[in-house]
C-alpha cells in the first residue's frame, strides 16, 4: 500500500518513518534532498512564520524566509539572519547546504492556498507563489 511516506524497518521489525514523498526534493546531481532535515534545524527568531528550501532539478539548495504579519526586518537583523544560515550550514552535508536565500515579509497564507486546512505547507502553490523571487537565487553571480 502506497502512502507517500518514507522510512524503514529496523532490525527488530519497527516502522521508522523518515519523511513524505512529496517533501523530498531532487537535485539536478541527483542527490536527494529531505527537506525536513534542513527546515528542523532553522530556530533563528520568533517573527520568522515559515523556513522552506526549494531546489528540485537545481544545482544546490535556496531557502524562502516568510515572516510574521507586521514584522519589518532591518538591515541588522537581516544579517543576523545571514549569519545564522551560515553557522547552520556548518552542521550539514555539502549537499544539504542553504547556498543563497530569500526574505518575503508576508506570512503564508490559507486564502492563497498555500497552506492546507491543517496548515501543513503545499511546497507546489508557494514555489508558484515565489517563482520570481526563488528564480533569481538560481541564477548564476
Amino acid at each position: 500500500m502506497r502512502t507517500g511516506d518514507i522510512g524503514f524497518i529496523d532490525r527488530d521489525g519497527f516502522l521508522h518513518l523518515k519523511d513524505r514523498l512529496s517533501k523530498v526534493i531532487k537535485l539536478s546531481t541527483g542527490r536527494k534532498i529531505y527537506r525536513e532535515v534542513i527546515e528542523n534545524s532553522f530556530f533563528f527568531d520568533e517573527n520568522i512564520d515559515h523556513f522552506l528550501v526549494f531546489g528540485n532539478e537545481k544545482p544546490y539548495i535556496v531557502a524562502l524566509v516568510t515572516l510574521k504579519k507586521g514584522f519589518v526586518p532591518d538591515f541588522e537583523w537581516k544579517n543576523k539572519l545571514a549569519a545564522y544560515i551560515e553557522k547552520m550550514n556548518t552542521s550539514l552535508n555539502e549537499y544539504n547546504k542553504v547556498r543563497s536565500h530569500v526574505v518575503v515579509e508576508r506570512p503564508l497564507s490559507f486564502e492563497k492556498e498555500e497552506l492546507t486546512a491543517n496548515l501543513k505547507v503545499r511546497y507546489s502553490v508557494v514555489e508558484n507563489s515565489f517563482q520570481a523571487e526563488l528564480s533569481k537565487q538560481f541564477q548564476s553571480p
